[in-house]
């Protein structure tokens, strides 16, 4: 652990770039607004392999999960070392100019096989990036996830929301389920690997679901961690980076080591805010965490939300009720 935060120190010595601290929204990572602040990466290529997740432009976290665990169709093996984007002085790719939409439509993704297959449309986010990016780029079309499906009742309702993680393969980056026709109001991408992403009904910003990956961002990811996980409250500290911001949770109930379902007090008593977080924190430490906040007479949508976020990061235990 000491050396994961020594060799993030130098890294931000010597790129100007926040790999490690203690609360997330510092320079070359996303902005977030904890605790409000959550897909483990899609890739799709053409050979028919699973794809690797997102990662820092470094070597993947250990413990993250490889898509392979997932199920794409389409996609290709972890990029090494060699094919990690270049450290750019470029300035960050600028966000979607004004009158322009935060996404758009870029074709379809399918869940599941056979009779149980259903089609979303996705949209493509037009994100912003703190190394020099492209805004935008497409995954190929269609993605296929085998393994997990919803009713077609349900698929109804939903989208699938890509962010491209702006690598010269399109088929990297962050692919989350969200209700259909909702607006984009963060997609971000920061310089040490780190990752936003949240959708908002367009009528009622109290509505949303939002995505969070803190990156190589060591001091985050221990703080994050011990707010998310009382039990490893203790490793962060003794790490030296205590929780900053502990949720107001409702509930929390530890699925197994490594995810934690709970709520939260939402904005008005008709509204649930439900969350899952998951940790890895031996060796190169990883945090994530997927929130949604829906009306409770949709708490069944809210869970499919969920389980997909779980079923990305590898999760085969009991589903969530």
């Amino acid at each position: 652990m000491k050396k994961s935060i020594l060799s993030c120190y130098l890294l931000a010595g010597i790129l100007l770039l926040s790999g490690c601290g203690g609360s997330v929204g510092q320079a070359g990572a996303p902005a977030f607004d904890p605790p409000e602040e959550s897909v483990a990466a899609i890739g799709s290529a053409e050979d028919g392999t699973a794809a690797a997740p997102a990662s820092p432009p470094s070597e993947p976290a250990s413990g993250s999960k490889s898509l392979a665990s997932v199920g794409v169709t389409a996609s290709a093996s972890p990029a090494d070392a060699s094919s990690q984007p270049p450290v750019s002085s470029a300035p960050a790719s600028e966000p979607a100019s004004p009158g322009e939409e935060s996404s758009y439509s870029c074709g379809e993704l399918t869940l599941g096989e056979g009779d149980a297959a259903v089609k979303l449309p996705l949209s493509c986010i037009r994100g912003t990036y703190g190394l020099d990016a492209p805004r935008t780029q497409e995954p190929p079309s269609p993605i296929q996830i085998d393994g997990y499906s919803v009713s077609p009742a349900m698929s109804a309702k939903l989208a699938g929301y890509w962010l491209s993680e702006g690598w010269d393969d399109p088929a990297r980056g962050l692919l989350l389920l969200a209700p259909n026709h909702w607006t984009v109001r963060q997609g971000e991408i920061g310089a040490n690997g780190s990752s936003a992403i949240r959708v908002e009904d367009p009528r009622d910003s109290n509505q949303y679901v939002r995505f969070q990956d803190d990156g190589a961002c060591v001091g985050c990811i221990a703080s994050q961690i011990g707010a998310y996980f009382p039990e490893l409250r203790t490793w962060a500290e003794e790490s030296g980076f205590p929780p900053l911001n502990t949720p107001d949770f409702q509930k929390q109930s530890l699925l197994n080591p490594n995810f934690m379902f709970y709520s939260r007090e939402p904005k008005a008593k008709e509204l649930e805010v439900l969350g899952v977080a998951y940790q890895e924190h031996d060796g190169d430490p990883v945090f994530r965490s997927f929130e949604v906040q829906l009306p409770v007479s949709r708490h069944d949508e809210a869970i499919a939300l969920l389980q997909f976020f779980l079923f990305q990061n590898g999760y085969s235990g009991e589903p969530l009720k």
